[in-house]
């Protein structure tokens, strides 16, 4: 049984981030993982990273795969997911596989998933998968928590393979 963890790295809710999130979680328990928890970066209490983050910490860390969905802002992740991955000691999620997809207003902005992102995973010790999930914010409806068939498309794919790499390295 996989065991998966979702990371929202949004303030603000509701937000196409979080629709994504759903989504991208829905998808997994489908797929027979299980959700571990959601560390919702738009929950007050994260503010500061005090006792309540040990906690959610440890659970990042126990999850078999880490999924990151944020916004790019200001070319990169915002600063308090960056923030709580600094609380992680090198080498934190050695043997996790994570997914991280990040959604921008601007195709320039894709890479940003390649530069930001997955060099903060991998120096945590996650394994990722090749190429970069880049989602445009206008593929994501967030009035009506509906994504575009093409994000669909994009994303089966990367998640069926994150869930078999997940397997196969337990």
């Amino acid at each position: 049984m996989v065991k998966f963890v979702t990371l929202v790295g949004n303030a603000y809710k509701p937000s196409r981030v979080h629709v994504l999130a759903d989504y991208i979680a829905k998808r997994l328990s489908e797929k027979g993982a299980v959700s571990a928890g959601l560390v919702d970066f738009s929950d007050p209490a994260l503010a500061s990273l005090g006792k309540p983050a040990t906690a959610l910490l440890e659970l990042v860390m126990a999850s078999d795969l880490v999924v990151v969905v944020c916004p790019i802002y200001k070319g990169s992740m915002p600063g308090q997911l960056k923030n709580f991955f600094d609380y992680m000691e090198q080498g934190a999620l050695s043997g996790n596989v994570a997914i991280p997809v990040m959604v921008g207003a601007a195709p320039h902005h894709a890479l940003a998933v390649e530069y930001t992102v997955k060099p903060v995973l991998s120096q945590l010790g996650a394994l990722s998968l090749p190429g970069a999930l880049f989602i445009h914010d206008q593929e994501i409806d967030r009035e009506q928590s509906v994504i575009s068939a093409e994000v669909q498309d994009k994303l089966e794919p990367a998640l069926t393979k994150a869930v078999a790499l997940t397997v196969a390295t337990r």
